[in-house]
């Protein structure tokens, strides 16, 4: 999966599991279908935590956050230069967030666009398909989907 691909399918998860915001100013990446925080991971066994590390992405999350739905994308694929990618989304966090640093961190800005009030899902996407089209630019690979060429 080349890195521009991961942020599109980040978008993805969006789109479809959906995009939720910690309260409160907490720091969580995972929601269940209330929209209540639950831990990014874990593994269950017939409905019964018994690992929390990170084999897989909790299975009951039904949203997450831009961070989260990032992880959820990578599970399981091999992505070069993620390098790229992290400095590509805090370089584009801090562009939108108006800051001249983005924490101490390459997560912070993207937390921090993420948890923005007002922030709305649409945005969230729209976030990171400018993140992909950077990356695109960067690496002379142009990924995007033309919509108009897929059969219906």
């Amino acid at each position: 999966m080349l890195p521009q691909e991961l942020i599109r399918a980040a978008a993805k998860v969006l789109q479809d599991k959906g995009w939720a915001q910690p309260p409160g100013g907490r720091n969580d990446h995972a929601f269940d279908h209330a929209g209540a925080p639950i831990p990014l991971w874990g593994n269950t066994r017939s409905g019964e935590t018994v690992d929390t590390s990170r084999a897989q992405v909790n299975p009951n999350a039904a949203a997450y956050s831009i961070y989260g739905a990032i992880v959820a994308a990578k599970l399981g694929e091999t992505v070069p230069a993620m390098g790229l990618v992290w400095d590509t989304l805090y370089r584009v966090g801090m562009e939108r967030n108006g800051v001249a640093t983005g924490g101490t961190n390459y997560v912070h800005p993207i937390i921090e666009f993420n948890n923005a009030e007002g922030r709305t899902k649409e945005e969230a996407i729209a976030f990171l398909e400018d993140v992909a089209k950077v990356i695109d630019g960067l690496t002379g690979v142009d990924t995007t989907v033309d919509t108009d060429m897929v059969a219906s």
